[in-house]
């Protein structure tokens, strides 16, 4: 029998670990799918995998060719490109793998406000 550690299951807790990992992977995993299937579409006599480009038509008229199919998921391809650079870059920043990566934690020793705040002219109150 195995017994609970409640000190090493709090640093399992999503809010101790973070996301920016598990983000970074589904980021990855998502380029690869959209890499994929653009594969599938541009060469569909090459893949074993039925024509993607097909599938696509009968869901809207406006894929009834290849072209759009391809662009559409180069497009989608550049989004996930993006995604994962941040947060890749991200990953490099060091207050977002710290106890502070979701604001202040503990005690604030100098009274800095949190938050700050800033006002426009359309938010002050003008009149007298």
């Amino acid at each position: 029998m195995v017994k609970s550690d409640p000190d090493r299951a709090k640093l399992l807790n999503i809010r101790y670990t973070g996301l920016q990992a598990y983000s970074i992977i589904e980021g990855y995993e998502r380029l690869k799918a959209g890499m994929r299937l653009y594969r599938h579409v541009s060469d569909p006599v090459q893949h074993t995998f039925s024509n993607i480009a097909k599938l696509y038509a009968t869901i809207s008229p406006v894929f009834q060719d290849a072209a759009p199919v391809r662009q559409m998921l180069a497009n989608d391809i550049a989004l996930y490109m993006g995604w994962l650079g941040h947060y890749a870059a991200d990953a490099a920043m060091p207050l977002h793998n710290s106890i502070h990566h979701d604001g202040r934690s503990g005690d604030n020793p100098k009274a800095t406000p949190a938050i700050r705040t800033f006002t426009t002219a359309s938010s002050r109150n003008t009149s007298t």
